[in-house]
């Protein structure tokens, strides 16, 4: 019998790719807020995650694992509207590990590479934590909270690209649908990271899945690039001409929230737990380049969605 699978937050962009990658394996239920993506094999509904609802939807069904992607993810958005943020990246989070004890289900919750500090190199997973903004605040309560109230979960600290529906482009789209336009746009020279391809983090959620892991992994790439270059090379590989990008740095972009400069991290503890090889970033680009026009991209692409 396949494991029942609850996703909150199910028309996220990781969420999305979840249900792609897994829709065969398990039984998917997505609950959503406001749209609601229609995905052959996985069943998603509208629900306001209130306490009284997500009780409902656990007695109904009774699902073994709980993966946890409902966020506010804008790191302007979350400085501006910390009351809204905090119910969604904290609060509703508390709840569903109070409801975890009596119902018995493990929890997978996506924390980010936001949490460190950014002073230190390929952090890993014992690193300090120190919250530059409102949103890795959150992430870190959250984080928290999970790990004193309950033993058999697993908090993935994660930064991704890839593919994305047409409501939600992920970093690499937004790149590639700039060029599209004509559109020049400044990317980071000195905002480092360690963003890991799609497909790839769900074969790797997929073993530790198989394998009940438990605990905080950095679920990353072995290396880093800095925003700049990995746009430069994502166009390099899908365009006849790098063009439309220029150079600008963190430091001196006053008009942003704080963020960490450097957001690599380190995979060692995560590579001593999973059977798979992850390429450099670099390579992982070249795969999505191969994956243009495929199932996955095509997927995603053509994806069709109700709104509430």
């Amino acid at each position: 019998m396949k494991k029942k699978i609850l996703i909150l937050g199910g028309s996220s962009l990781i969420s999305v790719n979840i249900a792609y990658f897994f829709k065969r394996s398990y039984d998917l239920y997505l609950a959503c807020n406001s749209k609601k993506p229609l995905i052959e094999n996985t069943k998603s509904f509208f629900t306001s995650f209130k306490k009284k609802n997500l009780i409902s939807l656990l007695k109904k069904i009774h699902p073994s694992i709980v993966i946890i992607s409902l966020a506010n993810t804008n790191i302007e958005d979350c400085e501006k509207f910390k009351r809204k943020t905090k119910l969604i990246n904290y609060e509703i989070v508390k709840i569903i590990v109070d409801l975890s004890k009596i119902y018995k289900f493990k929890i997978i919750f996506f924390s980010t590479d936001q949490v460190y500090s950014g002073n230190e190199n390929n952090s890993n997973e014992n690193n300090s934590l120190l919250p530059l903004n409102y949103y890795a605040k959150t992430k870190i309560l959250s984080e928290k909270y999970i790990q004193k109230n309950i033993k058999n979960s697993l908090i993935l600290r994660t930064n991704f690209f890839g593919y994305g529906p047409k409501y939600r482009n992920s970093f690499s789209d937004s790149i590639l649908n700039s060029y599209e336009k004509k559109i020049t746009k400044s990317y980071f020279v000195d905002n480092k990271f360690s963003s890991i391809y799609m497909p790839y983090l769900a074969k790797i959620l997929n073993q530790l899945i198989n394998k009940n892991c438990k605990g905080i992994f950095n679920l990353c790439s072995s290396d880093s690039l800095s925003k700049y270059d990995f746009a430069y090379y994502l166009l390099k590989k899908f365009k006849p001409k790098v063009k439309y990008i220029k150079k600008s740095y963190l430091k001196s972009n006053i008009a942003l929230v704080n963020r960490p400069l450097n957001m690599s991290m380190s995979n060692k503890k995560l590579l001593k737990k999973i059977n798979l090889k992850i390429p450099l970033i670099k390579n992982q680009i070249l795969k999505m380049r191969k994956d243009h026009n495929g199932k996955y991209y095509l997927f995603m692409k053509k994806l069709k969605v109700s709104y509430k």
